[in-house]
């Protein structure tokens, strides 16, 4: 059948069917319509205006443009059709469902959809402009272009779907799922996310700016590069994930762990500026260079962690902790920490600059180079430590304690020492320049060689100690007692 116009005005029908049709223009206006059928039908035109459609199907049908305006359709399906355009604008549709479809261009204005499903589907372009819907899924569908702008969607779930660009702006989404999918570039901006889950997913670039989410989840993900910038969120966790570039900008977020995860391969750079983090963990990570400016952190845990590079300058952070890990450089700048805790930690370069550190206390750490510059620190205790040089410089420390514990070189210069005590340890050099200590103590201690020069000690007490050279030299002792 070959039918050039068929126009429905004002018409009331109860099914109408296309089977092996050709029709260049079919337009209901104001007309309501039970079931409207297009099976193998060819129609250039196919328009909807102020029309009631119960049940809209096109069965292996090629429409050149479908455009639905003001149109109230219970269900739309489309099943191994081809659409060029297909647009609906300010439509109400209950259920859209795509099944190996071609459409070049799937537009929603000011649209309200129940759900919308895209299944075995090929679109180019989804825009999805003041939509409203209460479910978007694609499974095994290919989508070049999806975008989501000041739209409201319930459930946004891709399974094993290839997508270009996804692009969400001044969108409202409770839960964004992407499983086994690929994206080359995820943006959100604006945008509201109550669960935002990567499961096996691969996104070439992640970028989240002004926006919030509660809860953002990377599970056995690929990312190159994720950016969170003025970003609030709740928890983001990383496991088994690889993302190559992590950076959060002036972003809140409550918890923030990383589990089995790879930052050159699980982050080459993670990067934390005027940001607010309440828990930072890493456990099992490799993380090349973790570097936190003007950053709040309430608690830092590195556990089985390799880190090429920590760095904290203008950085806020209560408690930091490395357990089994191992930092080639940590560097502390005009930071404040109120616990920093090394266990069983390998630390190539400790330093901290114009630093304030309430605890800092190494047990069974191997440090080569522990150096305090106009720091400040109450606590410093090492404990069956092995470090190599410890140097304070213009250093204010309220204890100094080594416990079983193996220093090459400890200097004090210019620092200010309430209480030294060494305690069956092994000291190669203690050096006392312009330093001023209340007692220093020595217990079961095998020095090298300790000297004084322009020091002010109040009590110096060598206890079953080990002195090969004992030098002072313009210094001042209240009290100096060698027992044994």
């Amino acid at each position: 059948m070959l039918v050039d116009s068929l126009a429905l005005t004002d018409a009331l029908v109860d099914s109408l069917a296309l089977t092996d049709a050709d029709a260049d223009s079919l337009a209901l206006t104001d007309a309501p319509v039970d079931s409207l059928a297009l099976t193998d039908a060819l129609v250039d035109s196919l328009a909807l205006t102020d029309a009631d459609v119960d049940s809209l199907a096109l069965t292996d049908a090629l429409v050149d443009s479908l455009a639905l305006t003001d149109a109230d359709v219970d269900s739309l399906a489309l099943a191994e059709a081809d659409a060029d355009s297909l647009a609906l604008t300010d439509a109400l549709v209950d259920s859209l469902a795509l099944t190996d479809a071609l459409v070049d261009s799937l537009a929603l204005t000011n649209a309200l959809v129940d759900s919308l499903a895209l299944t075995d589907a090929l679109v180019d372009s989804l825009a999805l402009t003041d939509a409203l819907v209460d479910s978007l899924a694609l499974t095994d569908a290919l989508v070049d272009s999806l975008a989501l702008t000041d739209a409201l969607v319930d459930s946004l779930a891709l399974t094993d779907a290839l997508v270009d660009s996804l692009a969400l702006t001044d969108a409202l989404v409770d839960s964004l799922a992407l499983t086994d999918a690929e994206a080359d570039s995820l943006t959100l901006t604006d945008a509201l996310v109550d669960s935002l889950a990567l499961t096996d997913a691969l996104a070439d670039s992640l970028a989240l700016t002004d926006a919030l989410v509660d809860s953002l989840a990377l599970t056995d993900a690929l990312v190159d590069s994720l950016a969170l910038t003025d970003v609030l969120a709740d928890s983001l966790a990383l496991t088994d994930a690889l993302v190559d570039s992590l950076a959060l900008n002036d972003a809140l977020a409550d918890s923030l762990a990383l589990n089995d995860a790879d930052v050159d391969a699980l982050a080459d750079s993670l990067a934390l500026t005027e940001a607010l983090v309440d828990s930072l963990a890493l456990n099992d990570a490799l993380v090349d260079s973790l570097a936190l400016t003007d950053a709040l952190v309430d608690s830092l845990a590195l556990t089985e962690a390799l880190v090429d590079s920590l760095a904290l300058t203008d950085a806020l952070v209560d408690s930091l902790a490395l357990t089994e890990a191992l930092v080639d450089s940590l560097a502390l700048n005009d930071a404040l920490v109120d616990s920093l805790a090394l266990t069983e930690a390998d630390a190539d370069s400790l330093a901290l600059t114009e630093a304030d550190v309430d605890s800092l206390a190494l047990t069974e750490a191997d440090v080569d180079s522990l150096a305090l510059t106009d720091a400040e620190a109450d606590s410093l205790a090492l404990t069956e430590a092995d470090v190599d040089s410890l140097a304070l410089t213009d250093a204010l420390v309220d204890s100094l304690a080594l416990t079983d514990a193996l220093v090459d070189s400890l200097a004090l210069t210019d620092a200010l020492v309430d209480s030294l005590a060494l305690t069956e340890a092994d000291v190669d050099s203690l050096a006392l320049t312009d330093a001023l200590v209340d007692p220093l103590a020595l217990t079961e201690t095998l020095v090298d060689s300790l000297a004084l020069t322009d020091a002010l000690v109040d009590s110096l007490a060598l206890t079953e100690a080990d002195a090969d050279s004992l030098a002072l030299t313009d210094a001042l002792v209240d009290s100096l007692a060698l027992c044994d």
